[in-house]
């Protein structure tokens, strides 16, 4: 089995693996790319975390999912958040670009999280997600500028869905007047109780001493 990158454990009761692989553990390859996989490590089952909704043609040949990070998962390993080329992941993904979902292994769903406030799909690329412990919101890098009304520049920019919520806000702005950087922000890293979100950006922010890459905080809560 052709596993991308090594395990991460999430918490909770059971304790789970959450790894990428080509191919189901034990099985012939079924397609092109990494899929998710999420081990019980009690009972040793796995259980795919990025399904094909059955009903739903594939438009196009990737399917490949990307790779892992420790803040992929929240707390409790119910919700997972990946971002993959599928586009038979969820009904209506027709951008041809990669987009960032969520899986409740509880439920068995997918969620698409790459969505603009009033439910419109992304039109390029979004990839990079973080989930907070509590498994309500989610950040991830985004190419495009139809995500909001703020988003006048063409870099790459951080955003957070929130999933209780239902809105997708831009959180690279500057803390002065809530422009967008001047540059690219991404590496986004949501806090465990999703109040706020770190973040990476070569862009002008206003901040005094701050040249060249530099990490910057957003209180989600203060905006």
């Amino acid at each position: 089995m052709d596993t991308g990158g090594k395990p991460l454990l999430t918490g909770g009761n059971p304790v789970r693996a959450l790894f990428a692989a080509a191919d189901a553990p034990g099985a012939a390859p079924d397609n092109a790319g990494y899929d998710i996989y999420v081990r019980d490590l009690s009972s040793d089952a796995a259980e795919l975390a990025s399904p094909a909704i059955p009903t739903l043609p594939a438009l196009g040949p990737n399917r490949g999912s990307g790779p892992l990070k420790p803040d992929n998962f929240s707390v409790d390993g119910r919700y997972v958040a990946f971002w993959s080329w599928a586009d038979d992941l969820v009904p209506g993904d027709t951008n041809g670009c990669p987009d960032v979902f969520v899986r409740d292994m509880l439920a068995g769903t997918n969620i698409l999280v790459s969505i603009n406030t009033n439910g419109a799909p992304a039109r390029r690329a979004a990839y990079e997600p973080s989930i907070s412990g509590n498994g309500r919101r989610v950040a991830f890098t985004y190419k495009g500028n139809d995500m909001s009304e703020l988003d006048a520049n063409d870099f790459r920019d951080v955003y957070v869905r929130d999933l209780d919520e239902g809105t997708t806000s831009l959180v690279s702005l500057t803390a002065q007047g809530g422009t967008p950087a001047t540059a690219n922000s991404e590496n986004s890293l949501m806090a465990g109780d999703g109040k706020g979100v770190l973040f990476r950006s070569t862009g002008a922010f206003g901040y005094f001493g701050a040249t060249g890459a530099a990490a910057y905080h957003r209180d989600l809560e203060m905006g």
